[in-house]
């Protein structure tokens, strides 16, 4: 059976909270605790390649918040976070079983975008994006 969008999402928030430090929730939460990452859908393709019985990824949304305690060292500490390997990499976390547990055909991190700051709750704090592409 093919996993679902929760499925998926809760099976990818298990494999960032083995990020060091790291919070993770699979649903926008209303306050942020940095460093703390939220998985969201971004889209779910209801025709995949050999038409509508073929894969049909979807496309989580990871956004990586972290304190803006100076402008500088927030970068770097979403640096860590968008490194290819490493203790803080969150693509060597998702790509270190691809198949999320068993529970999706295969998952990897496609990008990481949109450094920014983001207003949460009145508090700000700097942000990334990163994209997972995931097969049921």
């Amino acid at each position: 059976m093919a996993a679902t969008v929760k499925t998926a999402a809760t099976a990818l928030q298990t494999a960032l909270a083995t990020v060091s430090g790291l919070r993770v929730a699979s649903y926008l939460p209303d306050t942020i605790t940095p460093p703390q990452a939220v998985v969201t859908i971004g889209s779910v393709q209801f025709h995949g390649s050999f038409g509508p019985a073929g894969d049909a990824p979807f496309a989580f949304v990871v956004t990586v918040f972290v304190g803006r305690m100076s402008d500088r060292s927030g970068q770097d500490a979403l640096y860590a976070y968008m490194a290819p390997t490493g203790s803080t990499s969150i693509k060597a976390a998702v790509e270190s079983d691809p198949t999320l547990g068993g529970v999706v055909s295969y998952a990897t991190v496609v990008s990481a975008q949109n450094i920014q700051a983001v207003e949460v709750d009145a508090a700000v704090y700097l942000a990334v994006d990163f994209t997972v592409a995931v097969h049921p």
